[in-house]
């Protein structure tokens, strides 16, 4: 079994209290209807929270705006009246034509930029579906006033808000070579952006959040970054915070490489798509602006398990420890460890590529398995539901299981189990868990059920 821990929204402690506001006279006054939401950044759909609508006002959950911005850098501190964006000293700030000072209360928050009230705003304190908890939720209005300050353009529409960064709005960072290239990120602006987002998972095998002088790395403030450094940085993390809690035996099993897809940081982190969509090459790639947003996203997707894109979601094995998979194989099949962790990198380059949608119980899931059969890689599937059951194991052969396929899944409410597993030495491979609720697939809630293996 995988470390237990409380699941939910994942909040860094200064988020903590956009959760713990939670007041009975603002539940009990009014009662709300949701409306569906996507927060874009650069296009890309960051997530897919609920709304609300007061007075022909639009409010979003604070949480999911904050967690927008960690992809470049900016952290959100709440503490209960005031969201203060924390910025990083690459951007240029306008802090021009200050609000003068407002009483603060239940219903009317700060928004100020490191530190200094930038603006204030109304706020409702309600339920987000999504996790059953109370949160804050915020005037869209304002909160779009306050990001333009961070060169940010926003847009709404009533069911997208899209954010617009451009590197031109930040100043650019000093390079190892004294160039001042604003075509590259430094070392410690990348470490704080990929920390902003590691530090709020709370999903199983977490076992504590470690820091960056924790993790044991010191990035530089005037070194570009690399794709090596990010993945050396990650593996750091995952060494420091993840680990495998044998609960038979009561042994805690430290997160180790070797029980990965690869003993080396960058290999391990591009067999998990970590530089999908960016311009890294090879390890010594040198990192742009738009790399970084892009391999926070791909950060977030690795970390929560899945993402969204047209359609639907798209999943990803999750950022756990694999060590139980590894002990199935290698001590007890005399697999050896370069054999055990090709099949792992060919499992989950397929189980990275698997996308679903569905309904409620009573509906349809659809699962979209991408063929394995030209790979050479013996990989295939299993997707279960209930009663259903697609691929190895079951009434199917390996054969016949290697995707190629999209498959209607009648919703049982229970949970959706979704499988890839490499033959080609023995059946190692991941595995995702999405449990149900009465509206449908909880997403918050995806879990490493583990396979350890044998053939």
């Amino acid at each position: 079994m995988k470390k237990t821990i409380s699941i939910g929204l994942a909040l860094t402690g200064s988020m903590l209290a956009i959760q713990s506001l939670a007041t009975t006279s603002a539940m009990a006054a009014t009662t709300y209807s949701y409306y569906n939401t996507n927060i874009e950044l650069n296009g890309t759909v960051v997530s897919s929270p609920k709304h609300i609508v007061s007075n022909g006002t639009s409010f979003v959950p604070v949480w999911y705006v904050d967690n927008a911005l960690t992809s470049v850098g900016i952290t959100g501190q709440w503490n209960g009246t005031t969201l203060n964006f924390v910025i990083p000293s690459s951007f240029n700030v306008d802090l021009s034509n200050l609000p003068a000072g407002q009483t603060l209360n239940s219903s009317n928050m700060a928004i100020a930029i490191n530190g200094t009230v930038v603006g204030y705003a109304p706020k409702i304190v309600y339920t987000d579906p999504s996790s059953g908890q109370l949160t804050t939720y915020a005037s869209v209005y304002y909160l779009e006033q306050a990001v333009k300050r961070l060169g940010i353009t926003p847009g709404w529409d009533g069911t997208n808000w899209t954010m617009t960064y451009s590197t031109s709005s930040t100043t650019p960072p000093t390079t190892s070579n004294g160039g001042g290239s604003s075509n590259t990120v430094d070392q410690q602006v990348m470490a704080n952006a990929m920390w902003n987002v590691l530090n709020t998972d709370n999903k199983p095998g977490v076992n504590t959040h470690a820091t960056i002088a924790q993790a044991g790395i010191s990035p530089s403030a005037t070194t570009p970054a690399t794709a090596n450094d990010v993945a050396s940085y990650l593996a750091s993390w995952a060494e420091s915070s993840l680990g495998y809690d044998n609960q038979n035996t009561g042994e805690f099993v430290p997160f180790s490489l070797q029980y990965e897809s690869s003993s080396d940081a960058y290999t391990w982190a591009n067999n998990n798509s970590l530089f999908q969509g960016t311009t890294v090459k090879s390890s010594s790639s040198v990192l742009t602006p738009s790399d970084e947003t892009q391999i926070i996203n791909n950060l977030k997707w690795w970390m929560n398990g899945y993402k969204t894109v047209s359609g639907g979601y798209q999943v990803h094995d999750l950022l756990e420890s694999h060590y139980a998979e590894y002990f199935g194989i290698v001590p007890q099949s005399g697999e050896s460890e370069s054999q055990y962790q090709q099949s792992m990198a060919d499992a989950e380059h397929y189980m990275d590529q698997v996308t679903f949608s569905g309904t409620a119980k009573g509906g349809t899931i659809k699962v979209t398995l991408p063929s394995t059969k030209s790979s050479g890689t013996e990989t295939c599937y299993q997707v279960i539901d209930g009663s259903y059951w697609y691929g190895w194991f079951g009434n199917d052969t390996v054969s016949q299981s290697q995707g190629g396929t999209t498959l209607s899944v009648p919703n049982s409410g229970g949970a959706l189990e979704i499988h890839a597993v490499s033959g080609k030495y023995n059946l190692i491979g991941t595995s995702l868990n999405i449990p149900n609720t009465s509206t449908g697939l909880n997403l918050t809630q995806i879990d490493d059920l583990g396979i350890p293996g044998a053939k």
